[in-house]
């Protein structure tokens, strides 16, 4: 779910952190990408990837960026009261998410497992996207979707305030159909103390950890990840 570029410095900044990002050196890994339409791939793990919808903190940067204003509306510098504190869907973004429900009832069949950011707005794009997915299997009898946070579905950590997540304790009495297990940590790591951005660098790594993460999980061949951070759909070949 992309809103496209808000102004000309806004389109200069996404291409030189793309030219820095591919610059990068890339984690060896057995991955291909492949359409949503290709066959599966015999022994493979098929991972379906899902970007959250529009969020506050989406609408109040296209805000600030068409007027021209430096900084965001979310930065230390002009949010230090964490108004955009890990920033929730906007009414737009759960219609969005809403709207995802019928292509996520067509995966259903073979889907083992969703796993989710721990920022909220990935957390309620996937529980909305796959409620139907889940009534579904209730009305079947069948067992339902396991639903997963995981910390490596987090992009970019530290001084906007709308990427900082709520704590482990707040998140699990929140969302309570989501198994917070895998986050360790109480407080969110990629925050730090706040006042420096995370870098790039730190973007494929965490992807390499999400992508060898279920590579090591026998008996999830389909999953779907809901992330800040979305490829198209990625197909993880047997090691």
């Amino acid at each position: 779910m992309s809103h496209g570029f808000y102004s000309k410095a806004h389109a200069a900044d996404v291409d030189a952190r793309s030219k820095e990002l591919r610059a990068f050196p890339r984690p060896v890994l057995r991955v291909r990408a492949v359409l949503p339409k290709a066959g599966p791939i015999a022994g493979a793990k098929h991972i379906h990837f899902i970007r959250h919808g529009e969020g506050h903190h989406n609408v109040a940067q296209r805000e600030w960026l068409q007027a021209s204003k430096d900084g965001m509306p979310y930065d230390m510098d002009h949010d230090p009261d964490f108004k955009y504190l890990d920033a929730q869907l906007t009414d737009e973004g759960e219609r969005q998410a809403a709207a995802l429900q019928d292509q996520c009832c067509a995966l259903q069949a073979g889907l083992s497992l969703l796993v989710v950011s721990p920022m909220r707005r990935a957390l309620k794009t996937g529980l909305i996207a796959f409620d139907q997915v889940q009534k579904n299997r209730d009305s079947e009898g069948g067992a339902r979707l396991q639903v997963i946070a995981h910390e490596a579905c987090h992009e970019i950590g530290g001084f906007h305030t709308c990427d900082r997540r709520l704590p482990r304790a707040e998140l699990q009495k929140a969302y309570p159909q989501v198994d917070f297990s895998l986050i360790a940590d109480e407080e969110d790591p990629p925050w730090g103390d706040g006042r420096r951005r995370g870098t790039l660098q730190e973007v494929p790594t965490r992807a390499a950890i999400l992508l060898a993460w279920p590579l090591g999980s026998p008996g999830e061949p389909r999953a779907a990840a809901v992330t800040p951070i979305a490829p198209h759909g990625l197909t993880l070949l047997p090691p």
